[in-house]
Protein backbone atom coordinates (compact mmCIF):
# COMPACT_ATOMS: atom_id res chain seq x y z
CA UNK A 1 0.00 0.00 0.00
CA UNK A 2 3.01 2.08 1.03
CA UNK A 3 4.79 1.47 -2.12
CA UNK A 4 1.83 2.58 -4.28
CA UNK A 5 1.52 5.89 -2.86
CA UNK A 6 5.28 6.53 -4.05
CA UNK A 7 5.88 8.77 -7.09
CA UNK A 8 8.48 7.49 -9.83
CA UNK A 9 10.52 10.37 -7.96
CA UNK A 10 10.59 9.04 -4.67
CA UNK A 11 13.92 6.83 -3.97
CA UNK A 12 13.15 5.98 -0.29
CA UNK A 13 12.75 2.13 0.59
CA UNK A 14 12.18 2.43 3.66
CA UNK A 15 8.73 1.97 4.57
CA UNK A 16 8.81 3.49 7.80
CA UNK A 17 10.23 6.32 6.84
CA UNK A 18 7.87 6.70 4.15
CA UNK A 19 4.96 6.83 6.88
CA UNK A 20 6.86 9.38 9.27
CA UNK A 21 6.77 11.31 6.38
CA UNK A 22 3.28 11.31 4.98
CA UNK A 23 1.94 11.64 8.62
CA UNK A 24 4.37 14.28 9.57
CA UNK A 25 5.51 12.09 12.95
CA UNK A 26 8.48 12.60 14.58
CA UNK A 27 9.97 8.79 14.30
CA UNK A 28 8.32 5.07 13.77
CA UNK A 29 6.90 5.05 17.19
CA UNK A 30 5.19 8.14 16.90
CA UNK A 31 4.02 7.11 13.44
CA UNK A 32 2.41 3.65 14.64
CA UNK A 33 0.46 6.36 17.14
CA UNK A 34 -0.77 8.02 14.72
CA UNK A 35 -2.42 5.28 12.49
CA UNK A 36 -3.63 3.70 15.55
CA UNK A 37 -5.36 7.03 16.11
CA UNK A 38 -6.52 7.39 12.62
CA UNK A 39 -8.34 3.90 12.74
CA UNK A 40 -9.75 4.50 15.74
CA UNK A 41 -11.46 7.58 14.66
CA UNK A 42 -12.32 5.17 11.47
CA UNK A 43 -14.25 2.79 13.12
CA UNK A 44 -15.78 5.15 15.46
CA UNK A 45 -17.24 7.18 12.39
CA UNK A 46 -17.90 4.61 9.95
CA UNK A 47 -21.54 3.99 8.79
CA UNK A 48 -21.11 0.59 8.09
CA UNK A 49 -21.98 -0.40 11.37
CA UNK A 50 -25.10 -3.17 12.21
CA UNK A 51 -26.34 -3.33 15.44
CA UNK A 52 -26.32 -6.03 17.89
CA UNK A 53 -30.04 -5.43 18.86
CA UNK A 54 -30.93 -5.89 15.07
CA UNK A 55 -29.80 -9.58 15.06
CA UNK A 56 -32.55 -11.12 15.98
CA UNK A 57 -35.00 -7.74 15.85
CA UNK A 58 -36.78 -9.09 18.98
CA UNK A 59 -35.75 -6.89 21.86
CA UNK A 60 -33.31 -6.87 24.80
CA UNK A 61 -35.01 -9.17 27.13
CA UNK A 62 -35.61 -11.79 24.32
CA UNK A 63 -31.73 -11.04 23.60
CA UNK A 64 -30.71 -11.40 26.73
CA UNK A 65 -33.25 -14.66 27.53
CA UNK A 66 -31.86 -16.34 24.91
CA UNK A 67 -27.94 -16.09 25.99
CA UNK A 68 -29.03 -17.22 29.37
CA UNK A 69 -30.50 -20.55 27.60
CA UNK A 70 -33.71 -19.86 27.18
CA UNK A 71 -35.65 -19.02 24.25
CA UNK A 72 -37.11 -21.38 21.08
CA UNK A 73 -34.00 -20.91 20.03
CA UNK A 74 -32.39 -23.04 22.65
CA UNK A 75 -35.32 -25.28 23.07
CA UNK A 76 -37.47 -26.20 19.93
CA UNK A 77 -36.61 -29.49 18.32
CA UNK A 78 -38.21 -30.98 15.18
CA UNK A 79 -40.75 -32.85 14.78
CA UNK A 80 -41.66 -35.80 12.56
CA UNK A 81 -43.88 -33.58 10.90
CA UNK A 82 -41.84 -31.17 9.89
CA UNK A 83 -42.77 -28.15 12.26
CA UNK A 84 -39.93 -26.78 14.44
CA UNK A 85 -37.08 -26.53 12.19
CA UNK A 86 -34.55 -24.29 13.39
CA UNK A 87 -32.86 -23.92 10.53
CA UNK A 88 -35.76 -22.15 8.65
CA UNK A 89 -37.07 -20.13 12.46
CA UNK A 90 -33.37 -18.99 12.86
CA UNK A 91 -32.71 -18.05 8.80
CA UNK A 92 -32.61 -14.34 9.51
CA UNK A 93 -29.17 -15.33 12.25
CA UNK A 94 -27.65 -17.17 9.33
CA UNK A 95 -28.17 -14.47 6.48
CA UNK A 96 -26.77 -11.63 9.02
CA UNK A 97 -23.27 -14.08 9.24
CA UNK A 98 -23.43 -14.24 5.58
CA UNK A 99 -23.91 -10.65 4.97
CA UNK A 100 -23.38 -8.32 7.63
CA UNK A 101 -21.37 -10.03 9.91
CA UNK A 102 -18.72 -9.90 7.36
CA UNK A 103 -18.83 -6.61 5.82
CA UNK A 104 -19.67 -4.35 8.72
CA UNK A 105 -18.89 -3.33 12.82
CA UNK A 106 -20.97 -5.17 15.17
CA UNK A 107 -20.44 -3.17 18.23
CA UNK A 108 -20.23 -5.51 21.29
CA UNK A 109 -23.70 -6.14 23.14
CA UNK A 110 -23.20 -4.13 26.47
CA UNK A 111 -26.78 -4.05 26.79
CA UNK A 112 -26.70 -7.84 27.89
CA UNK A 113 -25.26 -8.35 31.09
CA UNK A 114 -23.44 -11.07 30.07
CA UNK A 115 -21.13 -9.01 28.05
CA UNK A 116 -21.54 -5.78 30.20
CA UNK A 117 -17.97 -5.17 32.28
CA UNK A 118 -20.09 -3.36 34.99
CA UNK A 119 -22.61 -6.90 35.40
CA UNK A 120 -18.88 -8.42 35.92
CA UNK A 121 -18.62 -9.99 32.20
CA UNK A 122 -15.98 -10.27 29.95
CA UNK A 123 -13.29 -9.50 32.00
CA UNK A 124 -11.19 -11.28 30.01
CA UNK A 125 -12.18 -10.67 26.29
CA UNK A 126 -13.56 -13.98 26.00
CA UNK A 127 -16.55 -15.51 25.27
CA UNK A 128 -18.25 -19.47 25.02
CA UNK A 129 -20.90 -20.99 24.96
CA UNK A 130 -22.22 -24.65 26.10
CA UNK A 131 -24.81 -27.07 24.92
CA UNK A 132 -26.09 -30.30 26.48
CA UNK A 133 -28.68 -31.37 24.29
CA UNK A 134 -28.31 -32.58 20.61
CA UNK A 135 -31.35 -31.42 18.67
CA UNK A 136 -29.99 -31.75 14.84
CA UNK A 137 -29.66 -35.29 12.96
CA UNK A 138 -27.69 -36.44 10.80
CA UNK A 139 -24.96 -34.02 11.34
CA UNK A 140 -22.31 -36.22 12.86
CA UNK A 141 -21.90 -33.78 16.26
CA UNK A 142 -24.60 -35.73 18.36
CA UNK A 143 -26.67 -38.87 18.88
CA UNK A 144 -29.90 -37.32 17.55
CA UNK A 145 -31.52 -38.99 14.81
CA UNK A 146 -34.54 -39.19 13.11
CA UNK A 147 -37.37 -39.67 13.39
CA UNK A 148 -37.27 -36.86 15.40
CA UNK A 149 -40.81 -37.82 17.49
CA UNK A 150 -38.56 -41.25 18.99
CA UNK A 151 -34.82 -40.71 18.47
CA UNK A 152 -34.60 -36.70 19.39
CA UNK A 153 -35.47 -36.93 22.85
CA UNK A 154 -32.78 -35.79 25.32
CA UNK A 155 -29.78 -36.79 23.16
CA UNK A 156 -26.63 -35.65 24.04
CA UNK A 157 -24.18 -33.38 22.22
CA UNK A 158 -20.83 -34.17 20.90
CA UNK A 159 -18.44 -34.11 23.88
CA UNK A 160 -15.67 -31.90 23.77
CA UNK A 161 -15.41 -29.97 26.56
CA UNK A 162 -14.86 -30.80 30.37
CA UNK A 163 -17.36 -28.50 32.63
CA UNK A 164 -15.51 -28.45 36.32
CA UNK A 165 -16.97 -25.68 38.00
CA UNK A 166 -19.50 -22.92 37.64
CA UNK A 167 -19.63 -19.83 39.94
CA UNK A 168 -23.61 -18.92 40.26
CA UNK A 169 -22.88 -15.44 41.59
CA UNK A 170 -20.80 -14.60 38.17
CA UNK A 171 -24.09 -15.23 36.41
CA UNK A 172 -26.94 -14.16 38.38
CA UNK A 173 -28.72 -12.41 36.27
CA UNK A 174 -28.73 -15.68 34.01
CA UNK A 175 -29.72 -18.14 36.35
CA UNK A 176 -31.61 -16.04 39.32
CA UNK A 177 -29.48 -17.42 41.73
CA UNK A 178 -27.38 -14.60 43.60
CA UNK A 179 -24.99 -17.07 45.04
CA UNK A 180 -23.20 -20.66 45.66
CA UNK A 181 -21.53 -22.88 43.01
CA UNK A 182 -21.64 -25.87 41.57
CA UNK A 183 -18.42 -28.31 41.04
CA UNK A 184 -19.26 -31.18 38.20
CA UNK A 185 -16.43 -33.72 39.41
CA UNK A 186 -16.22 -36.72 42.46
CA UNK A 187 -13.60 -34.89 44.33
CA UNK A 188 -13.04 -37.63 47.22
CA UNK A 189 -12.41 -40.01 44.59
CA UNK A 190 -10.64 -37.84 42.58
CA UNK A 191 -12.80 -38.30 39.16
CA UNK A 192 -13.50 -35.63 36.51
CA UNK A 193 -15.90 -35.38 33.82
CA UNK A 194 -18.54 -36.90 35.86
CA UNK A 195 -21.15 -33.82 34.15
CA UNK A 196 -22.14 -36.48 31.21
CA UNK A 197 -21.50 -35.61 27.72
CA UNK A 198 -21.22 -31.30 26.81
CA UNK A 199 -20.16 -29.42 23.78
CA UNK A 200 -18.97 -25.79 23.47
CA UNK A 201 -17.64 -23.47 21.66
CA UNK A 202 -15.98 -20.14 22.07
CA UNK A 203 -13.73 -16.94 20.71
CA UNK A 204 -11.39 -14.58 22.06
CA UNK A 205 -10.67 -10.73 21.18
CA UNK A 206 -7.99 -8.11 21.61
CA UNK A 207 -7.84 -5.93 24.22
CA UNK A 208 -6.91 -3.18 21.51
CA UNK A 209 -9.75 -1.55 20.55
CA UNK A 210 -8.42 -1.40 16.59
CA UNK A 211 -7.79 -4.82 16.24
CA UNK A 212 -9.39 -6.99 13.74
CA UNK A 213 -10.38 -9.25 16.46
CA UNK A 214 -11.99 -6.45 18.28
CA UNK A 215 -13.70 -4.52 15.91
CA UNK A 216 -15.49 -7.31 13.50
Amino acid sequence: AVNALKTVACNVTDTDAIIVDLLGASDATDARYLVTELCRDAYSATNERFAFLDVTKKGPQFDNEYFSGGTYLNYERETNAGDNVLKVDAARISRIRKDQARTKVIDLPLYLPAFDPDSDGCDFDAAFCCWVQDRQANDNNGNCNTPYDSQCIDKDPADNANFCYTDHSRSSSANNVLGGFSVFGDIENGKENIEGPIHCHGFAWAQDDTDTSAVY
